[in-house]
């Protein structure tokens, strides 16, 4: 396959993503907090939210003015699906309400409120427990990380990596091409690193399952239900029709990856199956995006695209730095200097045009988002959402840092060296090497936030 066919491949793969993502119906929002307490015309007790919330898992009871519990039931309400019915007692009866209610995008919330003036009762939260417990965030992370690794590691395998090594690395204008004697002799590292790389899609793609497999039980931990409602959870509400497409998404990539990368097959998968794959991390990805804060507001679906193409260039930039640290090293463990200093320069080249159209993305995107989510500037000081996202940002901005780093000073160097200009710049891909494995610990610790994030309710 040639070089436009392999880009072609990885390029449908990445608009087929977006289309998914900007076309699922999106029908909730974002965490059902309490907005308030409403009477009916027919004098029943309303309890309003700030987003739809699922028929299913849904617990209210009332209290009267002596703590004794009244016979209620609760109904969501047909005409608002961000409302619920108290029936069964009188209103002048009930002094007391709690309730628990799990949110579209999955999101447990409860809490108790008191009928005659609407205040909330401190310390009452409806048997729930925390969204940012031990449990639910590392589900969370390991769910958003398998998607994000697998699919940058394909894409740099097959976009930068195995193209850079089939073209001869970067030579002097006007110098011949060796292609088939460069590759000859880089065949023994090309073996060792689609070994390495046969390890490390192994380990993504288990810790990818792991944190699916952890999701329910973690949203049935914060909801305080049994294991016995687990099929409610997944056959009967909008967050299990999510994990479905997550779970969809990391059967594609692992049925295009294991075969490709297994014990004595060529150094890493075809075009064709790193395409795949990179379909099915975007598939879960928008899945993702689908089923979370990206839901909310009047114009769901423009900011589920986006949030989607964010999560996509996360993972053409994290996923990236990791097949680098992972498989570039294996590469350029090549006997002869010149040749070590064409492929690195080559490799450079190639990931610069690819990183800096991920940044460029992760920017716009970003500040989209951000103004969606935050009703205020004061909103980043005053709330877990705001204070998340502003150490989501300090991070990113290192990030920036040592990408501005790499780009404008060790990518000339190193460009340099390759095309013969300066041979005193070789030891700029040394340099680079750490800036790169720096890169990834911080871009791993932006992850972590990420997840935090998602486990908070956003303040608009």
């Amino acid at each position: 396959m040639g070089r436009r066919r392999r880009r072609a491949v990885v390029l449908a793969a990445l608009v087929a993503c977006l289309v998914v993502g900007a076309f699922l119906p999106a029908a909730g929002l974002a965490h059902a907090r309490f907005a308030g307490l409403g009477t009916t015309a027919d004098g029943t007790l309303r309890l309003e939210f700030t987003a739809d919330i699922e028929s299913r898992f849904l617990w209210v009871d009332a209290l009267d003015d002596r703590g004794r519990a009244l016979a209620v039931r609760a109904v969501p309400d047909e005409r608002d699906a961000r409302a619920v019915l108290v029936r069964g007692a009188p209103r002048a009866e009930v002094a007391q309400v709690r309730w628990r209610v799990l949110s579209r995008d999955g999101h447990a919330e409860g809490g108790a409120v008191r009928v005659d003036d609407g205040a909330r009762v401190a310390g009452e939260a409806g048997g729930t427990r925390d969204q940012n417990g031990p449990l639910p965030l590392l589900a969370r992370l390991l769910a958003l990380l398998g998607p994000i690794l697998a699919g940058g590691l394909c894409l740099v395998w097959a976009g930068v990596l195995a193209p850079a090594v089939a073209g001869g690395g970067l030579v002097p204008p006007g110098a011949a091409r060796d292609g088939e004697a460069f590759a000859s002799r880089t065949a023994p590292q090309r073996a060792r690193a689609g070994a390495r790389g046969r390890r490390v899609v192994q380990v993504v793609l288990g810790g990818w399952a792991l944190g699916l497999v952890l999701v329910p039980p973690a949203v049935l931990w914060t909801l305080g239900a049994g294991v016995g409602e687990l099929g409610d959870l997944l056959l009967g509400t909008r967050a299990g029709l999510a994990w479905w497409a997550q779970v969809a998404g990391l059967a594609v990539a692992a049925a295009a990856l294991l075969p490709g990368w297994r014990r004595g097959a060529p150094a890493g998968p075809s075009p064709v199956a790193a395409g795949a794959a990179v379909a099915g991390a975007g598939l879960a990805l928008c899945a993702l995006s689908w089923g979370g804060h990206a839901s909310g507001g009047n114009d769901a679906a423009a900011n589920i695209a986006i949030d989607a193409l964010h999560n996509l260039a996360t993972g053409a930039w994290v996923g990236g730095l990791l097949a680098l640290v992972a498989l570039w090293p294996a590469v350029l463990a090549v006997a002869d200097p010149a040749d070590r200093v064409r492929l690195g320069a080559a490799v450079v080249v190639r990931f610069s045009t690819l990183a800096v159209l991920a940044v460029a993305a992760l920017v716009v995107t970003g500040i989209y988002r951000a103004l969606a989510e935050l009703g205020s500037a004061a909103d980043l000081l005053d709330t877990g959402y705001g204070l998340a996202l502003l150490v989501k940002l300090g991070l990113f901005g290192v990030l920036l840092a040592l990408g501005a780093l790499n780009r404008f000073v060790l990518h000339p160097r190193l460009e340099r060296a390759a095309l013969g200009l300066d041979d005193s710049e070789r030891g700029a891909g040394a340099l680079l090497a750490r800036s790169v494995r720096a890169e990834l610990v911080l871009a791993a610790a932006v992850v972590v936030a990420v997840a935090v994030m998602i486990g908070l309710p956003p303040p608009s």
